[in-house]
């Protein structure tokens, strides 16, 4: 038997896929393994992001004035919003505190907010 939606093949026993993770019952026992695989849903494979993009946006966004960029960037929206308000809210007194959060962010982070490690 061999899946229906990659072509892999498939115990009558197992419940997915070993390959692509489909659920038996979207297995089909005529499918021949050399069948092209369905294209992937949306948004399951997204492109992963970029270090370099990430300490960029940091590092000349941040000295700027506008600390907290580089974490929009990488998914991370609570920890950019309180760089931001820190900044803006104490009329850019605590800049230089939000930079220094921002230098050490753009050296210690390896991942986006999913866990998929930077490109």
């Amino acid at each position: 038997m061999f899946c229906g939606k990659c072509g892999g093949p498939v115990n009558g026993s197992e419940r997915f896929c070993k390959q692509c993770g489909a659920q038996a019952n979207q297995s089909a026992a005529g499918a021949h393994p050399s069948a092209p695989p369905q294209p992937a849903q949306y948004g399951s494979a997204r492109p992963r992001k970029s270090k370099s993009t990430y300490q960029l946006l940091g590092l000349l966004l941040g000295f700027f004035g506008f600390p907290g960029i580089h974490n929009f960037y990488a998914g991370y929206t609570g920890k950019a919003l309180a760089q931001i308000l820190m900044t803006v809210l104490s009329c850019w007194i605590l800049w230089i505190a939000a930079f220094i959060w921002t230098i050490v962010d753009i050296c210690t982070v390896e991942t986006d907010s999913e866990g998929q490690p930077f490109e």
